[in-house]
């Protein structure tokens, strides 16, 4: 059974519109995720390119083919929009130049090899490099380093862009082997029903890669969402538990200490009843970014309650740990901003723990360091105070 160029075209067509009526609803629900429109337009211009060219009739002479024109714009203005729409995902800005000269460059060419220099083996010939050239710069912003598992969405739309553009200048390149002016899209010859229907499933390839973009973007989003306290943008207690569980078994195995830095801002309640809870929750937002600021990367840092936020802190033992905890109470003291034209300054209290004096077990680290805390609070405030430090008072 031979294969028919006008039935490739339309079953691609036809697919290629319910996956764009599929992007265009999920669009509506998938949040801070971008370039999810961008992709949904794509495929309807794409869907609509293939539909156009499906009407082509090989009776009318080459003059009269006008419709190839246009069906040739809309399919690469529906390939801009995915380079665009991979550029919008990764939160990059859109390289409109690059996208205006595509688009330019098949239109004008369209015209030339359609109306003024009819030769539609040439017209083929444009088409296939610009459309791979399009494949290739969709293929560059995919294969690159990445977080698992995003990178292997990543890689796999970005190796079916790239096998799209080797089939397309494979394409380009036996056109112009061929050396003759009497090419015809619906020609009975073995590279239109090929390519076409390799292209068509590539470009399926490219759109399921895509969707898996989509799937562990939006699963990493809620990953985000559980793990992360939604007003400071620290870790929850949660996440700063299984954490600890990681930190733990590496101070094990390892043999060096790790150590807890329990922070509490000092007379918050005052705050709050004084200025409103509204004010507080931005004293909290600022300690929250003053403490990321200062921390190392290393570190893992989370609200745990209230007004009192606590530090991971692998491979740290509790002298180093007091000098950065020193150092944290300072630059808060230091500062002072204005919130709603009022005023507001605040200090903050640390307990610290390390792993020499009470072990690896993050809930007994929590403990001590919550004691040292509350000798700091009961010896004046913005103090810290150390483990070993609050034995001497007991």
């Amino acid at each position: 059974m031979s294969l028919d160029v006008r039935t490739i075209m339309l079953v691609f067509s036809a697919l290629t519109l319910m996956f764009s009526g599929l992007l265009a609803l999920v669009g509506r629900y998938t949040g801070n995720v971008k370039g999810v429109g961008h992709w949904a337009l794509a495929n309807l211009l794409m869907a609509s390119g293939f539909a156009f060219s499906y009407s082509f009739s090989t009776t009318l002479p080459n003059q009269l083919l006008w419709p190839i024109v246009a069906a040739s714009v809309l399919i690469v203005s529906g390939l801009c929009l995915q380079y665009a729409g991979i550029q919008r995902f990764k939160e990059k800005p859109i390289n409109w130049k690059f996208v205006a000269i595509a688009v330019a460059a098949i239109f004008f060419s369209g015209i030339w090899f359609t109306g003024i220099h009819n030769n539609v083996t040439n017209r083929a010939i444009v088409n296939s490099i610009v459309f791979g050239i399009v494949f290739i710069a969709c293929a560059r912003e995919l294969l690159i380093p990445a977080e698992a598992p995003l990178r292997i969405a990543y890689w796999l739309t970005g190796i079916s862009f790239g096998a799209l553009s080797v089939l397309v200048f494979a394409r380009a390149a036996i056109l112009w082997q061929s050396s003759t002016e009497s090419y015809g899209l619906f020609q009975n010859i073995p590279i239109n029903p090929l390519t076409f229907l390799g292209i068509c499933l590539l470009q399926f390839s490219t759109m399921f890669g895509f969707v898996l973009m989509l799937a562990y973007r939006l699963v990493g989003e809620l990953a985000k969402l559980a793990s992360q306290d939604p007003l400071t943008g620290a870790f929850n207690r949660r996440r700063l538990e299984e954490e600890a569980l990681r930190v733990q078994a590496r101070s094990i195995r390892t043999g060096k200490p790790m150590a807890v830095m329990m922070i509490d801002v000092d007379h918050f309640k005052t705050v709050n009843d004084r200025f409103g809870h509204q004010v507080g929750d931005e004293v909290l937002k600022h300690v929250a970014k003053i403490i990321e600021t200062t921390i190392r990367a290393d570190d893992y840092f989370g609200r745990y309650g209230g007004e009192e936020f606590c530090i991971l802190l692998p491979s740290t033992a509790k002298d180093e740990a007091y000098a950065m905890g020193e150092r944290l109470r300072q630059i808060y003291a230091d500062t002072s901003y204005l919130f709603d034209g009022q005023h507001i300054h605040s200090t903050i209290s640390i307990g610290i723990a390390d792993s020499a004096d009470v072990g690896t077990e993050f809930k007994t680290l929590v403990q001590a360091a919550d004691k040292a805390l509350y000798e700091a609070k009961q010896a004046g405030r913005n103090l810290v105070m150390q483990h070993a430090s609050v034995a001497m008072f007991a």
